[in-house]
């Protein structure tokens, strides 16, 4: 992680050196945490009452004891990992390196996998690697869900909408920063993003008061 951090920060200074402008988007903690899981929560309720509605009761159960541990412990881990990956794959899709440009990486302390890209990326192609997880794998066991009377394909559809929260977030941050090159933070939930020119007036709010401070500053 020390040698991603790093080559995180040489790309921020590269890019300033640029005469970009940084805007950092970090989510704290206990936001991501928090809202995170408040934000996907009427999609997973409203899957799970289209799901009670469309089989009325006649489902298959999730198995008892062992079996059925093992089988939502499969769903989570397999999801997560997936999960990641789909960030990932969408995002090589757009990197000058291809898959070379992003990390796809376990941190065995967490017992989760971590990815994170390595290229600044415009703002729509950065959008869509983070989107990807929501649509593909709570959009798609929702689908599932609704055509097979599962509860483990259920459990999966909302498992996977409300582990795609942060991704949400990220999403919203992200308005506003349009014409920005979005760099993705390899610790934290957020990005940076990058503004050139004209872009970072017309884009981003706050950049009006700094350019009307700096005429006063002119003028005096």
């Amino acid at each position: 992680m020390e040698r991603i951090t790093a080559e995180y920060q040489r790309t921020c200074a590269e890019m300033e050196q640029k005469q970009y402008v940084r805007v950092e988007h970090l989510i704290p903690r206990w936001t991501a945490t928090l809202f995170g899981t408040l934000v996907p929560l009427p999609a997973a309720l409203g899957v799970y009452g289209l799901f009670q509605l469309r089989w009325n009761g006649t489902v298959t159960e999730i198995p008892l004891g062992v079996t059925g541990m093992l089988a939502t412990l499969g769903i989570l881990f397999g999801s997560v990992a997936l999960h990641e990956w789909l960030h990932c794959f969408f995002w090589s899709l757009r990197c000058k390196e291809g898959w070379k440009g992003v990390h796809y990486v376990f941190i065995w302390s967490a017992l989760m996998p971590l990815s994170h890209c390595r290229e600044p990326l415009d703002c729509r192609s950065y959008s869509l690697g983070v989107l990807a997880p929501f649509v593909l794998m709570g959009g798609g066991f929702s689908v599932l869900a609704l055509l097979f009377p599962s509860r483990l394909l259920l459990l999966a559809a909302v498992m996977n909408l409300l582990c795609a929260g942060g991704d949400l977030l990220i999403a919203l941050n992200l308005i506003g920063c349009r014409y920005a090159r979005i760099f993705d933070h390899p610790t934290q939930c957020g990005f940076a993003a990058f503004f050139s020119g004209e872009d970072r007036l017309s884009s981003h709010p706050q950049f009006y008061s700094r350019k009307e401070e700096e005429e006063v500053d002119h003028v005096a």
